[in-house]
């Protein structure tokens, strides 16, 4: 049986991990991208073509690649432990964070308003953080000695306050 706080942990350290993947990647694949010549003055279907060509060409592209299908990985693990509603928002911390290294590693410029933006992402993220990975409910099987999940239990109420029944 997984505790409340084991849950919490084990999702952050995973989120952790996907979201270092993902501003790894990201900023590679920027890096990658920006020293491809042409890329600017690419169009139509050949310049299409000579872009994906020049990407697949670029180290620092594919190993970005690589870091990003590693976010994926572990992105698709936590969906399958976690609740789709915690883990999204927990997710969109990677734009803070990409900004934030786009910011420092990259010397982009990022205007005031991006940082009110990113600021209320992070606060959206902190909220949700607060609450459990799994809304609440202990992740053990039914049937397991001090299990709190029981088999054939009915749902919660679904309704929203005030809502008639």
């Amino acid at each position: 049986m997984t505790s409340r706080s084991g849950t919490r942990a084990r999702a952050f350290l995973v989120l952790a991990l996907a979201i270092g993947l993902n501003a790894a990647g990201n900023l590679l694949l920027s890096e990658g991208m920006r020293g491809i010549e042409g890329v600017a003055k690419a169009s139509g279907l050949s310049g299409l073509l000579d872009l994906v060509g020049g990407a697949f060409d670029n180290p620092l592209v594919l190993i970005g690649l690589g870091l990003l299908v590693g976010f994926f990985v572990l992105f698709l693990s936590l969906l399958s432990w976690a609740d789709v509603s915690y883990v999204l928002p927990m997710v969109s911390s990677c734009f803070a964070v990409n900004s934030l290294l786009a910011f420092w590693l990259l010397g982009e410029t990022v205007s005031p308003l991006r940082w009110v933006g990113i600021a209320v992402v992070t606060l959206g993220v902190g909220l949700v953080g607060a609450t459990a990975p799994d809304g609440g409910r202990r992740l053990a099987r039914a049937g397991e000695e001090g299990s709190t999940v029981k088999e054939n239990a009915e749902p919660p109420d679904a309704r929203l306050p005030g809502e008639a029944q």
